[in-house]
């Protein structure tokens, strides 16, 4: 989730180009990567970027994302969950649905960097969660054959 320029460090030139972040990060992560099985979501406000395993399944949930400039960082976050979710379904792999608590809904405006924060750690854990039952379905069918 990119909710501006500066969450890019160096590359700020990419803001707004998910697809193109996507294929950066990719490539600068993928040795990181154990099988390549891993999807790579990206989310701005001008849409969403894929690259990966599931990339191709996903291009159709991709290209209906389009969260907006005025996009706050937790519709973001929250169009980040719902992609992953869909993606992960149109690939046959579906997933629970995550819906935030009623607590972090309702947070005050003055948290609004706390749940930010819970926002991206909730959706990093999410693609842990994603990556971690991917790699055990591979093992599965590895051990199949």
């Amino acid at each position: 989730m990119i909710a501006s320029p500066t969450d890019l460090g160096a590359v700020t030139s990419l803001f707004d180009k998910p697809q193109l972040y996507a294929k950066f990060l990719y490539r600068e992560i993928r040795a990181l990567i154990q099988g390549g099985e891993a999807t790579l979501v990206v989310v701005m406000p001008d849409g969403v970027g894929l690259e990966g395993r599931d990339a191709a399944a996903g291009r159709e949930v991709a290209a209906a994302t389009r969260p907006g400039p005025k996009a706050t960082p937790t519709q973001l976050a929250s169009d980040a969950v719902t992609t992953v979710e869909k993606i992960a379904a149109a690939s046959g792999r579906p997933l629970p649905h995550v819906k935030p608590g009623a607590a972090l809904a309702t947070a005050a405006p003055h948290h609004g960097h706390r749940l930010f924060v819970l926002l991206v750690v909730a959706a990093a854990l999410a693609g842990v969660g994603i990556a971690l039952l991917l790699r055990a379905r591979a093992i599965q069918r590895a051990a199949a054959r």
